[in-house]
């Protein structure tokens, strides 16, 4: 992949998994790195984070949880005050309870839908700084 120069890419969820994969493999295609996930995984993020700043690309953390207006928000100030801008949103939290739905609970279901669609839109509702630049890019991940 050709180099990203000074570009900066926000992935949600990449404290591990494929979400982890993604944030790396942007930093290896020479973006910066922002990485989100849930505070209580922060440890992994912070691994996560030297894994990208091995590869001689900056890292963020920013905890948050997608379903959270007030913290979405917050995480995404945060973020533009320490990266500048963001080039590129991969929104990739999720969940998934694996369930029929005869036995999905509705507790359950509320619980995806706020992590699965409501983060997608707070997430984009967040950054309207990206509107008014020409080089960007979101990503939604299902």
């Amino acid at each position: 992949m050709s180099q990203a120069p000074d570009k900066v890419g926000v992935v949600t969820g990449a404290a591990r998994g494929i979400r982890r994969a993604l944030a790396v493999g942007m930093a290896e295609a020479g973006y910066n790195v922002v990485i989100t996930d849930l505070s209580s995984r922060a440890k992994r993020l912070r691994q996560t984070r030297s894994t990208i700043e091995a590869v001689g690309r900056e890292a963020w953390v920013a905890p948050m949880k997608v379903a959270n207006k007030a913290e979405v928000e917050a995480a995404f100030g945060r973020i533009l005050g320490q990266a500048g801008k963001i080039d590129v949103l991969v929104n990739n939290a999720g969940i998934l309870q694996l369930s029929t739905l005869e036995a999905l609970s509705e507790k359950d279901w509320d619980a995806h839908m706020d992590v699965n669609v409501k983060g997608v839109l707070l997430c984009c509702q967040a950054i309207p700084s990206m509107r008014a630049r020409k080089s960007r890019r979101i990503i939604n991940i299902a």
